[in-house]
């Protein structure tokens, strides 16, 4: 369930695409195209930078 919220909350909605979850015997993949905002990495997400995309879904 979280991860799915977190595919809603940190979404670029700029892109008109849908969020895609597929469901296989041995896992669960949920896809949200877009890229990483701002000065966010792969490699600086590791050390926990993250950056809000939405921030009013934070704080309802």
């Amino acid at each position: 369930m979280e991860a799915v919220a977190n595919a809603i909350v940190h979404r670029d909605y700029f892109i008109n695409a849908p969020i895609f979850i597929n469901i296989f015997k041995n896992r669960l993949e949920i896809i949200s195209l877009g890229i990483l905002p701002n000065t966010v990495t792969e490699e600086n997400m590791r050390y926990g930078v993250h950056i809000e995309r939405n921030p009013r879904f934070f704080h309802f």
